[in-house]
């Protein structure tokens, strides 16, 4: 079923003059399956001609356990890391840049520099998602969403407590996380950035003009002119 999904994507993304297409995205209980996707990405490339990733969660060691990075062009991780390993969610939070350079490039090594260099030496990482909210548990749970897990909704969108508005956090987690990726140019070959957030979240700006109920707290960096900045620095 997951094929009839994924070919006539893969046709469709050809036509389109796509450069690249992902093949799948944090189908975790489903990568030990090596032969079956092995044999689809031939189907793939048989269909579209631009490169090819796979998606995968690194912090549940789904990148490690992905046996056909052989079989694509760049090695996909979705990388959400957190700047604080204290467990307790902290309203007041105020952290140097050196206090996050160490906790990330504490994690990065952990969960992608070594298993780059021991498993995948020949492929550069690809970042098919990252990012932080602007609000200080966004530090310490960077996929900690206001309005709660999705089976949850539909709950009040509030950006008070832990997730109180914070723009200058924001800016300093993509500069570091960006500064990472460029020292490690052998490494990473590049990061997509959701420029209004994610379609479906309340910071999600739908029209590009009326921002979502909770913009000052979310994903998203547009009209945030620190985390602007530190985009533009990088890219």
């Amino acid at each position: 079923s997951y094929e009839q999904l994924l070919l006539p994507t893969a046709s469709m993304a050809e036509r389109l003059g796509v450069k690249a297409l992902a093949v799948g995205l944090e189908l975790e209980a489903l990568v030990s399956h090596e032969a079956s996707w092995r044999a689809l990405i031939h189907k793939v490339r048989g269909l579209f001609k631009g490169q090819l990733t796979y998606s995968s969660n690194p912090l549940v060691n789904e990148t490690s356990s992905v046996a056909f990075w052989d079989a694509v062009d760049y090695i996909g991780a979705e990388l959400y890391l957190p700047f604080v390993l204290d467990p307790s969610p902290n309203a007041s939070l105020i952290l140097s840049r050196a206090q996050m350079v160490a906790t990330y490039s504490l994690l990065l090594r952990h969960f992608l520099l070594d298993w780059h260099a021991a498993l995948w030496p020949k492929r550069k990482i690809l970042v098919t998602e990252f990012g932080y909210p602007s609000s200080n548990i966004g530090m310490r749970i960077p996929w900690s969403n206001p309005d709660g897990h999705p089976g949850s909704r539909p709950l009040p969108a509030s950006c008070t407590g832990v997730h109180a508005s914070n723009l200058t956090a924001q800016a300093a987690a993509y500069d570091v996380a960006l500064s990472a990726f460029a020292a490690n140019p052998t490494v990473f070959n590049g990061a997509f950035q959701l420029w209004y957030g994610t379609p479906g979240t309340s910071d999600w700006i739908g029209d590009r003009e009326k921002p979502g109920s909770l913009w000052a707290c979310g994903w998203t960096p547009a009209c945030k002119s620190g985390t602007v900045s530190a985009l533009r620095r990088a890219f």
